[in-house]
Parts: C-alpha cells; sequence; structure tokens
C-alpha cells in the first residue's frame, strides 16, 4: 500500500515538473494573425498559386492597398466585383489617407476622392467598371496626355466619351489590357482580382512616372457627364429587363 502511494506521489510530482514545459511550447505555437505579412507568409485559401491574378493580389495585400475580406486575412474574394465606394477608399489609402472611422466605412475614401476630384463620389454602391477604374487613375495623376488609339478595339465604341483619354493612356500605359476575345469590355463590373492586376501594375508604373502636383484644373464637367451616362445605363438595364 505503502509503495503505491509513494509510486502515485512520484507519478504527480514528476507531471507537475512537466507542465510549465509543455504550457511553454503550446504558447510556442500558437501564432498570432499579424497585420501585414511578406509574400512569402501571405496565403488566401481562395487564391490558388497557379491563378492568374495571384501575384498582383499578393502585392497589393503586402503593400497595404488591399486588404483580405475577413478579419483573419485568410479570404480575398478576388471574383467579388468591387463597389465605386470600395475603389475610392483603396485610392485614398493608397494616397496615404487613413480611412477608418466616420459615419460610413467609405465616407473618408468618398471625401478624399472628391476633394481631390478622382470621382464625384455618387453612387458608391455602384459596381465600378473597367473604365471607371483606369478613370479614376487617370484623374489621380492629372490627366496626363496621351497617344493611345482604341481602333484595333472591335468595342472601341463603346467607351464612354468622359472615359475615352483615360482608357487610352491606361491601355498606352500597359495598365489595362484587353480580354481574351480581343475586346476591351469597358462597361464591365471590374472583380477584386482585376483591381489588384490593375493597381499593382499602376504602383510599378508610378515609381517611374511619380504623380505630379495637382493642378486647379476642374474636372466637373466630365464628373457631371459620366453621373449621367451611369445613370442612363442603368435605365437601359431596367427596360431591357422588361422586355
Amino acid at each position: 500500500m505503502k509503495k503505491r502511494a509513494i509510486s502515485t506521489l512520484l507519478a504527480l510530482v514528476m507531471a507537475s515538473s512537466l507542465l510549465p514545459a509543455a504550457l511553454a511550447q503550446e504558447d510556442k505555437d500558437v501564432t498570432p494573425v499579424p497585420t501585414a505579412l511578406t509574400s512569402s507568409q501571405t496565403t488566401f485559401e481562395d487564391v490558388a498559386p497557379n491563378a492568374w491574378y495571384h501575384d498582383a493580389v499578393i502585392y497589393v495585400y503586402d503593400h497595404g492597398i488591399m486588404n483580405g475580406t475577413n478579419k483573419k486575412h485568410t479570404r480575398f474574394s478576388p471574383e467579388v466585383t468591387m463597389t465605386r465606394a470600395m475603389l475610392m477608399t483603396v485610392l485614398a489609402r493608397y494616397d496615404g489617407v487613413d480611412t477608418s472611422g466616420g459615419n460610413t466605412w467609405f465616407v473618408k475614401g468618398q471625401g478624399w476622392a472628391v476633394q481631390n476630384k478622382v470621382s464625384n463620389g455618387v453612387l458608391p454602391d455602384a459596381e465600378v467598371t473597367r473604365e471607371q477604374l483606369v478613370t479614376m487613375l487617370w484623374r489621380y495623376m492629372g490627366q496626363p496626355k496621351s497617344d493611345g488609339d482604341l481602333s484595333s478595339f472591335p468595342d472601341s465604341s463603346k467607351v464612354s466619351r468622359y472615359a475615352q483619354d483615360a482608357v487610352c493612356w491606361a491601355l498606352e500605359e500597359g495598365l489595362l489590357v484587353g480580354k481574351k476575345n480581343g475586346n476591351l469590355d469597358p462597361k464591365a463590373s471590374a472583380s477584386r482580382a482585376e483591381v489588384a492586376a490593375v493597381l499593382m501594375r499602376f504602383s510599378e508604373w508610378e515609381q517611374e512616372h511619380p504623380r505630379p502636383e495637382p493642378e486647379e484644373e476642374d474636372a466637373q464637367e466630365k464628373e457631371q457627364v459620366e453621373d449621367k451616362e451611369q445613370t442612363k445605363d442603368k435605365v437601359q438595364d431596367k427596360d431591357q429587363s422588361k422586355d
């Protein structure tokens, strides 16, 4: 009986001596989710390594341009379409603006876009189109001149008048590319993957073409045209849905 009690006591002593080491190892194994990951660490469960947009997604995330779509930053939602509010917020963040806080999550990005004449700030919940995406970047860069040409694209006539200079510029600088079918598809909604690809090209391009000092140039007329054309497109969409 005494031998059994001694054996039990020894076992308890040994177990208690091993407990701190086990807890220390457990603490070591639990790695907190970092706020910013390096390229070698960044992974998204919905972004395959061989996806055409993989490198762009990693780039914009690592450079703080775009975030993951969940708290743990394990999902990017590449196929989800971007809204105008999302893009205004992303571009404001790219310009160094703290977009946190405010009455709505996008109000600071929206205010930045209007103040810098990147957008008129209307229709924040509307999906951003390919031509709107490059137009905002073009305005951000001060509306640079371009010798680009749209004639090689079968659907060039679909590019809105307000966006023609911007699309020509984006094509000339290699920021925007045509679809596999050879079309520009300017009024198609831009997915998060497409936006990531354009922003990666733009960020790398801007390193060699610094943004000029903003000029006091009134872009209100073009913004009003943009607003009217978007409203016209929505009315046409509703009419088509009735047919």
